[in-house]
C-alpha cells in the first residue's frame, strides 16, 4: 500500500525524528513534512491519504480542514500525536477518522500498526457514510448530504467571491411512466437520469435526489452562462431514446437554474434563497411547456 503522508510538526528536531521513524516503519510511503499549513493548501491536502499532526496544532488544523472539506468527507484519516497518555477528546471530531498516540512512545512498529488500523477504520467509515448519505436506488447523494455540501460551497463562494449555481430538476410525466410501464421501469429511468447527469458534469459537482422524481445539481465555481450550457447538454442527452428494460423511452425534465456571483450580501447568498430561487424557476419551466430550463439569478 502506497501511503502519501503529510506530517505537520512545528519543532524541527521532532519533525526530523518523526521523519526518520516513518522511514524505518517502511510503509512504502511518500512523505511531505512541514511546520505549518496554510488555508489555501487544497492541492497538498487533496493529494494525501494520511495526515499526522501534533496535538497542539490539531485544533487549528481541524478548523482549516472544515473550510476545505465537509467534515463528513475529509478524504484521509488523521493521527494526532499527543504529549502523554491522557485521554484525547474526540467529542468535537466524531465525523473524522482519527486516532491519537503519545509522541514520545512512538516506535516504527507501533507507527506501522496504527497507520494500518487507521486505514482499515477509514474504509469502514466510508462504507457506513455511503449507506447513510447516498440514495440506495440511484447512488445520488441524499438531501442531508446535499444540504451540507451546499452550505460548504456557499461558504467558499462568499469567502472567495466565487460564482455558484444550482440546477433543480423535476422529471416530466414520471407518474405516467410508472402507470404505463410499471415501477421497475420507473426505477430504471431514475438510475439512467442520474447517470446521464453525472456524465455532463465534473466529479466535484453534486447530484442529489431530493425526493421522488426531484433532483438538485450543485455547481460550485460555475456562473450563469456555464450553468445554462450544462442544462442544455443534459436536456439534449436525455432526448436520446433510452433503453429501459424492454422499452425505449425519452426522458424529459424541467430545470430551474439559480445562479449567484458570490458577491451578493451574506443575507442573500444562503441555502434557503438558492433553493427557493431554483424551485421558482423550475415551476416556471413547467408552467411554460415542460422539458426546458428557466433561469432565476440574483440579477433579477
Amino acid at each position: 500500500m502506497l501511503t502519501k503522508i503529510l506530517l505537520i510538526e512545528q519543532n524541527e528536531q521532532e519533525r526530523q525524528w518523526l521523519t526518520g521513524t516513518l522511514a524505518v516503519a517502511q510503509l512504502g510511503h511518500q512523505l511531505t513534512a512541514v511546520d505549518k499549513i496554510i488555508l489555501k493548501s487544497e492541492t497538498l491536502l487533496s493529494d494525501i491519504n494520511l495526515l499526522i499532526v501534533a496535538e497542539e496544532q490539531f485544533i487549528n488544523i481541524a478548523k482549516r480542514l472544515k473550510h476545505l472539506f465537509t467534515l463528513q468527507e475529509t478524504p484521509f484519516p488523521i493521527l494526532v500525536l499527543t504529549k502523554n497518555f491522557s485521554v484525547f477528546n474526540y467529542d468535537n471530531y466524531l465525523a473524522l477518522t482519527l486516532d491519537s498516540f503519545p509522541k514520545q512512545s512512538i516506535t516504527p512498529q507501533i507507527l506501522n500498526h496504527i497507520i494500518l488500523s487507521l486505514h482499515r477504520d477509514f474504509e469502514k467509515n466510508n462504507l457506513l457514510k455511503q449507506l447513510a448519505h447516498f440514495d440506495e436506488l440511484t447512488n445520488a447523494t441524499n438531501r442531508h448530504l446535499f444540504n451540507d455540501r451546499l452550505k460548504q460551497a456557499l461558504f467558499r463562494a462568499k469567502r472567495f467571491k466565487e460564482p455558484i449555481s444550482l440546477l433543480y430538476f423535476d422529471l416530466d410525466k414520471f407518474k405516467d411512466v410508472n402507470d404505463k410501464y410499471g415501477h421497475e421501469v420507473g426505477d430504471k429511468l431514475l438510475q439512467v437520469f442520474v447517470k446521464t447527469v453525472k456524465q455532463q458534469v465534473r466529479e466535484s459537482d453534486t447530484i442529489a435526489r431530493m425526493g421522488g422524481d426531484e433532483f438538485a445539481l450543485l455547481l460550485p465555481k460555475t456562473n450563469e452562462s456555464s450553468a445554462i450550457e450544462i442544462a442544455k447538454n443534459i436536456i439534449r442527452e436525455l432526448a436520446k431514446p433510452k433503453q429501459l428494460l424492454k422499452n425505449k423511452i425519452f426522458i424529459q425534465t424541467s430545470i430551474g437554474i439559480a445562479a449567484f456571483s458570490g458577491c451578493e450580501s451574506p443575507t442573500v447568498l444562503t441555502s434557503k434563497n438558492m433553493l427557493k430561487a431554483a424551485d421558482n424557476a423550475v415551476y416556471q419551466a413547467k408552467a411554460t411547456g415542460r422539458n426546458r430550463y428557466m433561469v432565476f439569478s440574483s440579477k433579477n
